[in-house]
């Protein structure tokens, strides 16, 4: 028999959550308010959560491959000086990127050519485009070292600083040509913030389509130049979940990060659900990405069914050794920003909060909060033993020469592993 053991280093996990302000989303940076942001990290604060990760839209803070916007800086400042108010600790996800089923990027760092899935927000508007190379050409990695060492040299001191997330599931801007190329630019990432800021972790936010299709980015490969590995995933999204409320879909992409990462400490970094609006039922909408690409179902749970997934979900990585919990995300979004992208073509999208856009506590919010008090009393120390079945080698060969073949068994594997560490418990 196989085994995996996962040592518990702390008495419980990181309890985060993802963070878009609730009037203002993705347009936080274009229209920050401080007094919405105060109130937000008050409440994060009374559900028990202890860090934030934020997004740097691209454009926002480099307008230009030379030109860093100040005034975009300065609101991070502001955002982290609030945080550390509130003794809620900021991870700083770099690159964005990829966010929400859209794709934000400064008009210099774009190429002509059609995106074959996702559409791109270019100064405030949605284009047909593609990304320029940002793993290796060389002008993209000059303008890129100038974001990076800014940000390391203004805040890495800074006292509210968790550490430095790379990106947000970087690959749906641009597939890497090669998994050569993405570890290159993963090393040299890290090794340029580290370059200035040393004490810090390094994270990058990777995704279930990383694990389930072959897209060149290699946890094994990366895994080396990272202080822990993270990764997302939701149940709704994949072809390898039985139900969109499957709780051991996610675990089981975690227990194979973990593998793969080969001892590496793994962050359950983005994990949740759509939440229809209070009192109604659960049902299916439609939702794609840009007209050319036919609709994904995309199912909306029941307040009912949104509190048992939390509670299955949370009690599963709790046994797994998570080192980090992050829901997507902190709150619903605000009706008046259903007009504007990405909330007005992907709905699902404006329903993921932990809070709903009136600031009131959905079902999901209520989970997190009773688990983060139940942390308090339980104690999450000592070793726990995964069993895995003999020909999980083999199944890891198989799927290491081509993940879309090997997903299914694999995963289905890795499911019976921990319902039987469950039952054993």
């Amino acid at each position: 028999m196989i085994t995996v053991k996962l040592k518990l280093e702390r008495k419980r996990p990181i309890l985060g959550v993802n963070y878009w302000p609730r009037k203002r989303g993705v347009y936080m940076w274009k229209e920050f308010n401080e007094e919405e942001i105060v109130e937000e990290l008050q409440q994060m604060k009374s559900l028990g959560i202890e860090l934030a990760r934020v997004f740097l839209i691209w454009e926002d803070f480099q307008p230009y491959p030379d030109t860093l916007n100040g005034s975009s800086l300065e609101k991070l400042r502001i955002l982290l000086d609030l945080a550390r108010e509130e003794d809620i600790k900021v991870m700083i996800s770099i690159f964005q990127g990829h966010m929400s089923g859209v794709n934000w990027l400064p008009p210099w760092a774009c190429s002509p050519e059609p995106h074959t899935k996702y559409l791109f927000m270019v100064n405030g508007k949605l284009e047909e485009c593609s990304a320029k190379n940002l793993y290796s050409d060389p002008f993209m990695l000059r303008a890129e070292e100038l974001l990076i060492k800014e940000l390391a040299l203004r805040f890495g001191k800074h006292p509210a600083l968790y550490g430095w997330d790379i990106a947000n599931e970087v690959d749906n801007v641009l597939v890497p040509s090669t998994a050569e190329e993405f570890e290159n630019w993963v090393k040299w990432v890290s090794q340029t913030i580290r370059s200035i800021d040393p004490s810090h972790p390094i994270t990058l936010g990777t995704h279930a389509e990383n694990l389930e299709l072959n897209r060149n980015v290699s946890l094994r490969k990366i895994a080396p130049h990272l202080d822990f590995l993270s990764m997302h995933g939701y149940p709704t999204y994949s072809q390898n979940s039985t139900s969109p409320l499957d709780p051991f879909y996610f675990p089981s992409l975690y227990l194979l990060t973990l593998l793969l990462g080969e001892g590496e400490e793994v962050a359950s970094q983005e994990i949740g659900l759509p939440v229809a609006p209070k009192s109604e039922r659960g049902s299916l909408i439609l939702a794609s990405t840009k007209p050319s690409i036919p609709p994904q179902r995309v199912y909306l749970a029941s307040e009912e069914e949104g509190r048992a997934y939390y509670e299955n979900l949370l009690r599963i990585l709790s046994q797994l050794g998570t080192i980090m919990i992050v829901p997507w995300c902190f709150s619903d979004f605000s009706e008046e920003l259903w007009e504007r992208p990405p909330y007005n073509f992907l709905p699902h999208e404006r329903w993921f909060g932990l809070t709903r856009a009136d600031g009131s506590l959905k079902s999901t919010g209520k989970a997190l909060k009773e688990f983060a008090e139940s942390l308090e009393e339980d104690s999450l120390q000592g070793e726990i033993t995964v069993e895995l079945s003999p020909e999980v080698e083999e199944l890891l060969e198989v799927y290491e020469r081509d993940h879309e073949k090997g997903i299914g068994e694999l995963l289905n594997t890795l499911r019976r592993a921990i319902i039987d560490l469950l039952a054993r418990k």
